[in-house]
């Protein structure tokens, strides 16, 4: 026997409860079930198993493992880039002897020009300044560009960056140190400016940038060079004590 609403008169009433009929078999009832689900699919009303069910602990639990391991790959690829991207550093080149050269002092393939001078407190000879990097900036200071320049490349060659200059431009000479890399580069006081004279330039007006070589020669001197200024090729040399060329 299949269960009956007998609903009581007019639209929307509800049935009355004594007239309501339950079945013996609840199995009665599959053809008026199928034919409300009919109904809804009609109507558009999704059926409870078509609703989207909220995840439970176990499908949130069964999430997590792939999500943690994405986030270590993507943590892995990001560290892989940074350390592909980081500019070459390598150790510091050790001195040679210093050399004896025919070439007059303070030209390519000769010495820096003899004179004392002052580096964070210890006194010493310009000779001893080898290998280095030496940049003497004006009294107007040195583009930041071209001093962030010139120290990564030096950096990749294991040479050594110096600020030089007067002792009486210290403070501003430690200043322009401060801002590049680490603010580990040295200012070298030359105490009678005898390096500026040496190579021939105005200490006051211009830039200098002087590559010397393990053994103490000279194998650039340039004068007012640009922002981008490369020195690559004359820094290989210098590094490997190879002959400077001139």
């Amino acid at each position: 026997m299949s269960g009956e609403l007998e609903r009581g008169p007019g639209p929307g009433a509800l049935p009355d409860p004594d007239r309501v009929r339950i079945p013996d078999d609840a199995a009665d009832l599959d053809a008026e079930l199928w034919a409300w689900r009919a109904e809804q699919v009609r109507l558009g009303r999704p059926t409870p198993w078509m609703r989207p069910s909220t995840p439970t602990r176990w499908r949130v639990a069964g999430r997590i493992g792939p999500m943690i391991l994405g986030s270590l790959l993507l943590i892995a690829f990001l560290a892989s880039l940074a350390s592909t991207v980081r500019p070459a550093i390598v150790d510091t080149v050790a001195e040679a002897p210093l050399a004896s050269s025919s070439v007059p002092d303070g030209a390519v393939g000769g010495l820096l020009p003899q004179g004392i001078v002052d580096i964070d407190g210890a006194t010493s000879t310009t000779r001893q300044l080898r290998p280095a990097t030496l940049v003497l900036p004006p009294a107007t200071g040195a583009s930041q560009d071209l001093l962030d320049a010139v120290h990564l490349q030096s950096q990749a060659y294991g040479i050594p960056l110096g600020l030089v200059g007067p002792p009486t431009r210290e403070q501003q000479l430690q200043q322009s140190s401060d801002e590049i890399g680490a603010g580990t580069t040295p200012v070298v006081l030359d105490r009678a400016s005898a390096i500026a004279e040496g190579i021939g330039i105005d200490p006051a007006d211009d830039l200098a940038v002087v590559v010397v070589g393990t053994d103490g020669r000279i194998h650039a001197v340039v004068v007012n060079p640009p922002d981008t200024l490369q020195l690559q090729p004359v820094l290989s040399r210098a590094a490997s004590g190879a002959d400077p060329v001139s």
